[in-house]
């Protein structure tokens, strides 16, 4: 018994309840497929090996998985043109992960990503009011607070500008990777931000003061990562289609068998 709840708590466990959860997902679509699905998977680059989080998935059903960069797919659901020959600037920002992309005909420039979002927020909030009042809040009152009512109390900015400014810092430090043309239209360029947390109250107005630029939230940007997705599998449905409307050689003909006189 204690082999097997040690098991369960372990790495095997998490392997096993994952599977469980997409098998669940892929069945409830079962009787509609002629094969077994793709599945598109947006997760960081950090987040675990490619090999092992695509053994999940075939096991759990699937026939292949296609993994996109969390911030590319949110950038595909936002409608952003990252086909143009421009460049798209995105900062998506969640809860406990956040990343910075450059992207310029469907290429990655730059892409820089750290654990610790609107959490790494919440704790140079905790930091400042501390220094300030005394004691460290609650961090749940705090998450509430911010994505409630924004960047109002004074505490609250305070600690926000102090993360936005530290972020804006490493973005740029990881911008001047980029060449000397793409430098140029990055500064340009607006900066899209996306995520569950871009439309915080207050969040889009610092980040533009702090940087400098223009800053883009698109409708329903909690959402663009689930669309992406979508997009995605459904480019790989029309690829499909096409190859499938190929000419395909006709059938034998019978052959014509003349009698010799």
């Amino acid at each position: 018994m204690e082999k097997k709840r040690c098991m369960r708590e372990g790495g095997i466990g998490e392997f096993d309840l994952a599977e469980a959860m997409v098998r669940r997902e892929l069945r409830k679509g079962a009787s509609s497929w002629r094969l077994a699905p793709r599945v598109v998977v947006a997760a960081p680059r950090a987040d675990g090996s490619k090999r092992g989080l695509k053994d999940v998935i075939v096991c759990a059903g699937a026939r292949d998985l296609i993994t996109i960069p969390k911030a590319m797919a949110a950038a595909l659901g936002a409608g952003l043109a990252v086909d143009a020959d421009q460049i798209t600037t995105v900062l998506y920002i969640e809860r406990d992960w956040m990343e910075f992309m450059v992207i310029r005909k469907s290429e990655i420039r730059v892409d820089w990503e750290r654990a610790g979002g609107v959490d790494q927020l919440v704790e140079d909030v905790a930091v400042q009011m501390r220094t300030a009042r005394g004691p460290v809040p609650d961090f749940e009152r705090l998450h509430e607070n911010l994505k409630t009512h924004g960047l109002v109390e004074p505490a609250v900015r305070a600690g926000a500008t102090h993360f936005v400014a530290a972020l804006r810092e490493r973005c740029r430090h990881e911008a001047e990777r980029l060449s000397t043309a793409d430098q140029r239209d990055w500064r340009q360029a607006p900066l899209y931000l996306l995520g569950p947390y871009a439309e915080v109250t207050g969040l889009r107005e610092l980040v533009a003061e702090l940087w400098a630029c223009e800053v883009i939230v698109p409708e329903r940007s909690d959402q663009a990562v689930i669309r992406g997705c979508r997009n995605v599998l459904a480019e790989l449905d029309a690829i499909m289609k096409s190859l499938d409307s190929v000419k395909k050689p006709s059938a034998r003909q019978p052959l014509l068998v003349t009698k010799q006189d």
